[in-house]
């Protein structure tokens, strides 16, 4: 696949539909519904949040435009547009592509964190009392916190000795 680099730091490429493989074809299509040509599709994100533009649809410059606008806003602004009905589809798309980010980015940073010696089974119970929901995963992040101001207060006792 030969897709063209619009913006490296915002993570946007583009690409023509000849480009797309067949199992991207039917899943974009599968997606859009019955009737739907592949030449509407305007974007779509890839797995670690790029978003890739559709360089043979009409709208592409304006898409294109609207994209790395859109990448550039603040949190509060992009909730505070009104988007237009054609222009919905695509903000959604990159509020997801937005979000990988964001899961990506946390993943990497617990890819260099270590548990310090806590017992996994510790980790197990809290999670299954909270029925593994959000409330046992926040439990568990109060915990770390407490666990680090606890290895904090230890590493400053140990250098004022």
């Amino acid at each position: 696949m030969a897709y063209e680099v619009i913006d490296e730091d915002l993570k946007v490429e583009a690409c023509e539909i000849g480009d797309l493989t067949l199992s991207q074809i039917e899943s974009f299509l599968r997606l859009r519904g019955d009737g739907e040509k592949i030449e509407t599709l305007t974007l779509f994100s890839r797995q670690d949040g790029t978003i890739v533009l559709n360089k043979n649809h009409p709208g592409y410059k304006d898409f294109k435009d609207f994209t790395l606008s859109y990448l550039q806003l603040e949190d509060s602004e992009r909730e505070k547009l009104d988007q237009l009905e054609g222009i919905k589809e695509a903000a959604a798309v990159i509020d997801r592509a937005i979000e990988q980010r964001r899961d990506a980015a946390v993943l990497d940073i617990l890819q260099h964190s270590r548990s310090g010696g806590v017992p996994y089974n510790t980790l197990q119970k809290i999670f299954k009392k909270y029925d593994c929901g959000p409330i046992g995963l926040c439990q568990i992040f109060t915990y770390g916190v407490i666990e680090g101001k606890r290895a904090e207060r230890a590493k400053r006792k140990a250098g004022n000795e």
